[in-house]
């Protein structure tokens, strides 16, 4: 109940760019290890949208949602191993 309803918001808030509001949302989710929340934590700190950029962290999200099967993390993390090999400097 109280999750999804913090997610669905959460989730208007990124769809609608208003990138801090989604952020203080959905990161106690993604703490708690919601799939969705830790995508849409890890785009945002990996773009810095809402927050510094840090790519680090962003990838460490990304790999977290990966890791439960969620598809728009996996597709995520596809893209950037592409990007990592294509430009390894821009992750350090």
């Amino acid at each position: 109940g109280c999750v999804s309803q913090t997610l669905k918001k959460g989730k208007q808030d990124f769809d609608t760019e208003n990138y801090p509001a989604a952020l203080q949302k959905m990161q106690p989710l993604a703490d708690k290890g919601n799939a969705d929340a830790q995508y849409a934590v890890g785009y945002m700190m990996y773009y810095g949208k809402g927050t510094a950029i840090n790519r680090k962290q962003g990838v460490i999200w990304i790999n977290k949602a990966a890791a439960q099967g969620l598809p728009e993390a996996l597709q995520a993390q596809a893209m950037l191993v592409k990007s990592i090999q294509a430009n390894p400097l821009e992750t350090q």
